[in-house]
């Protein structure tokens, strides 16, 4: 944390008043005394300013690092997330095929077979089943990846690695 402007024309305005008092109680052998003591303690407030300055700049240097860490990672869920999604409607996209199949199969069989519609609507059924599981699924993996992106983060911030 560095010392912000006001801090140190405070502790210049105030500085020489708390000399002053520490002065009475134990006087000082003489002004060159005072000076050097003076200066001493200006050298120590610059050192720790510096060290401070320091010290945020690798605070900030650590965040900027934690940030490039999690946007890399955003990014690699989101490109499994698509991939993933493709994949499923390449799959949507044959069961459409096969369903239109199907259907056609179905139109020309349908005077030999009345039962076959009763059979075409259950497997249209279980399709549309397997497509809200696998949205199902599909959910509850960007939500666990999300979960473990948070707890990653919340251990570096616990574990004082974050800063």
């Amino acid at each position: 944390m560095t010392l912000r402007q006001k801090d140190i024309d405070f502790i210049k305005e105030n500085l020489g008043n708390w000399l002053e008092e520490l002065a009475i109680i134990a006087p000082v052998r003489n002004h060159q005394d005072q000076l050097e003591r003076l200066e001493a303690i200006e050298d120590a407030l610059e050192q720790q300013r510096r060290f401070l300055k320091g010290q945020g700049e690798q605070i900030d240097r650590r965040i900027s690092s934690i940030q490039q860490t999690i946007e890399r990672q955003q990014e690699s869920s989101e490109t499994r997330l698509t991939n993933l999604n493709d994949e499923i409607e390449q799959r949507l996209a044959r069961l459409e095929k096969r369903i239109e199949a199907t259907d056609k199969r179905s139109q020309g069989q349908e005077k030999h077979f009345p039962h076959l519609q009763d059979v075409i609507e259950q497997q249209g059924k279980d399709i549309n089943r397997r497509i809200n599981r696998s949205l199902l699924l599909t959910f509850l993996v960007i939500v666990v990846i999300g979960a473990l992106i948070v707890i990653e983060v919340m251990k570096l911030i616990t574990t004082g690695s974050l800063i």
